[in-house]
């Protein structure tokens, strides 16, 4: 059965999941038959990295993007957005089921108490190196596994987390490196030319962005559209 867990990354971070025109993602969607998507960028210093595929494929997706993002040998925190309905069962009576995570995982586990704000998510910190983070997202996608019905049950009640800024929008990651492309593609043509030739310009039907022409004598102006 396939779970979908969110991640809170950094904007460092994403751009690692983005480098090379998307190739990792690209590789791991292939080889793991997994999704990856990220919230959409509007000035906002983290993401939302969405994974979905099985719990053993997308805990392998999680461990290898760790070792992008550290190396086998070095201590890293992931930052999981667990809805409150399924961290009551991530914790468990008195942390039990927390502390079966870490000692399953290897992994430093932390849950915090408080939602993060205008939303039902709750942040579930796990520190440890990659094999250690690989096991900790698989337990972790176990008990979304074992509960999805009450995310369904609860669905009407949930708001998840958007990061401070306008990152509102859920994105595949090759989506988006498409996007970035296609920007670099544009160019910028600075003409000058007197006003008689502007108007031959602007009648033709070129796009002729009026909000960047800069007068330099009485005659004479510079005029920038993009192609």
């Amino acid at each position: 059965m396939q779970v979908s867990i969110r991640f809170l990354v950094s904007a460092e971070e994403a751009n690692l999941v983005l480098a090379k025109k998307g190739a990792l993602v690209r590789r791991l969607e292939s080889s793991l038959d997994v999704r990856l998507s990220l919230s959409s960028y509007k000035g906002s210093a983290d993401r939302v990295l969405y994974i979905t595929g099985t719990p053993e494929n997308s805990s392998r997706a999680v461990g290898a993007l760790v070792r992008v993002w550290s190396d086998d040998t070095t201590s890293f925190t992931v930052r999981m957005l667990i809805p409150e309905p399924l961290m009551i069962k991530v914790v468990g009576f008195r942390g039990t089921a927390l502390q079966r995570l870490h000692l399953k995982s290897g992994a430093q586990m932390d849950a915090q108490k408080s939602r993060l704000p205008g939303s039902t998510d709750r942040l579930l910190v796990a520190s440890g190196v990659a094999d250690a983070l690989h096991r900790a997202v698989y337990f972790t996608a176990l008990i979304f596994e074992d509960y999805k019905f009450l995310l369904r049950r609860k669905h009407a009640s949930l708001t998840n987390y958007v990061p401070a800024g306008k990152a509102v929008e859920e994105k595949k990651v090759v989506e988006e490196v498409k996007e970035k492309e296609k920007d670099n593609l544009q160019k910028m043509v600075v003409i000058v030319c007197d006003s008689d030739y502007l108007a031959k310009l602007k009648s033709s039907g070129l796009k002729v962005d009026m909000g960047k022409v800069q007068i330099l004598e009485s005659s004479r102006m510079t005029v920038s559209s993009r192609s």
